[in-house]
């Protein structure tokens, strides 16, 4: 029992915290993060099978304009997930 005693009475002793609303706030990020996954997977398999059944020519400036959405959307999500993961980084450094 000594021994602890004088570890405790001779070295600094350090409390690190978490802030819980912050850690709240990266759950709601990655909840967040698979719900943009979910979305950009469902309009990439609509896509797919709208590309797949096309009958007529009729729908390729709609499908044309689908695919530059889906595009941009993805490109969107890709930055966002950067701008999470360099989030995430700083908040598991502290």
């Amino acid at each position: 029992m000594n021994i602890f005693r004088n570890i405790i009475i001779h070295n600094p002793i350090t409390i690190r915290y978490r802030d819980q609303s912050l850690e709240d706030l990266i759950e709601e990020i990655a909840s967040l993060n698979d719900h943009m996954n979910q979305v950009r997977n469902t309009a990439f398999q609509i896509l797919e099978k709208l590309t797949s059944q096309q009958q007529t020519s009729q729908f390729n400036p709609v499908l044309t304009g689908f695919e530059t959405t889906i595009k941009h959307l993805d490109k969107t999500i890709q930055e966002i997930k950067i701008q999470i993961e360099k989030i995430v980084k700083k908040w598991s450094q502290s």
